[in-house]
């Protein structure tokens, strides 16, 4: 789930699997949902249950990469990014897809539809 956008069908199911997990068919039948599922959803600071969207919790883990691009000074693994795409500056640049691995596309796809290039840029000028 860090490495790849995860695709909306298997977001999907992940969901049905945890909404099957706590208020599923049991041995007596259907079990009572005693809390509703945004509720369960929250943190359990606020009375949730904690439970994890995956949908959002793979935009965080695709994020976190667009920082460590941005933030860590030295390493090799930024340096191969920095010799093949440009470094994190050429995430909001169009074009060029043919020649990128699927992550780096799903890492452009991040940048430009959840709108976090422009407040990234911001932190890192």
């Amino acid at each position: 789930m860090s490495l790849f956008k995860l695709p909306a069908g298997v977001a999907r199911k992940l969901v049905k699997l945890q909404r099957d997990f706590l208020w599923g068919w049991g041995t007596d039948g259907r079990k009572i949902a005693w809390v509703s599922w945004n509720l369960a959803c929250k943190p359990r600071e606020f009375g949730g249950l904690g439970i994890i969207d995956p949908k959002l919790f793979n935009l965080a883990l695709l994020g976190k990469w667009i920082w460590r691009l941005g933030s860590v000074e030295v390493g090799l693994w930024k340096e191969v990014l920095f010799s093949k795409y440009g470094g994190w500056r050429s995430l909001g640049v169009e074009g060029k897809d043919r020649s990128c691995s699927l992550w780096w596309k799903d890492l452009k796809e991040v940048w430009s539809t959840e709108g976090w290039g422009r407040s990234f840029e911001d932190s890192f000028e």
